[in-house]
């Protein structure tokens, strides 16, 4: 909550050097392209540009802050477990402010309007990058960022029911590489 700035900005920034969510490749040098000190992987999927606004990063600490939340709320109504109270900072009401922030702030800033989708990340240039991740998507979905209207629009998506405009997959094609 603190190191990622979950409080202050109601989503996960992640500052440390080179996690900056842009791309490590400078290609305004033509012919050739520079790689730069930064485009450093910042999850489970290093090799594309997360880093900076992190939505993955920001799901997680989503359903991290809900379940615990949920635990304080079981130990307030069990004293008889004898568990001790969780620090003010802590406590059940907090972490359900601290959710609804991030539910607020996320469905504003990585929502894609144009792409009736969520997006990666926002980077440090305050940059969107949609690239049409399905599972990302889905799990916006599982873990109750996405509203209603939000996950209709998400599935009609997923479903081919819609197609997305410059996406180089569309339709049964998003499904090519089958692996589960």
């Amino acid at each position: 909550l603190e190191e990622f700035h979950v409080r202050q900005e109601g989503l996960v920034r992640t500052d440390w050097i080179g996690h900056d969510g842009r791309t490590g490749l400078d290609r305004s040098v033509s012919p050739k392209k520079l790689i730069r000190g930064r485009g450093i992987g910042s999850n489970y999927w290093d090799l594309l540009p997360f880093g900076s606004r992190d939505l993955m990063a920001t799901l997680y600490m989503l359903a991290a802050v809900d379940r615990t939340a949920d635990l304080h709320r079981q130990m307030e109504r069990h004293p008889e477990w004898g568990m001790p109270s969780p620090p003010q900072r802590l406590r059940a009401e907090q972490l359900e402010r601290i959710a609804q922030s991030i539910r607020r702030t996320s469905q504003i800033l990585f929502w894609n309007d144009t792409t009736g989708r969520y997006a990666a990340c926002l980077d440090e240039d305050r940059l969107l990058h949609d690239y049409g991740y399905t599972y990302l998507n889905a799990e916006a979905i599982h873990y109750g960022l996405a509203t209603p209207s939000q996950a209709q629009t998400i599935y009609d998506w997923i479903d081919g029911q819609r197609s997305v405009l410059g996406d180089t997959s569309q339709g049964k094609d998003i499904y090519h590489f089958r692996f589960a």
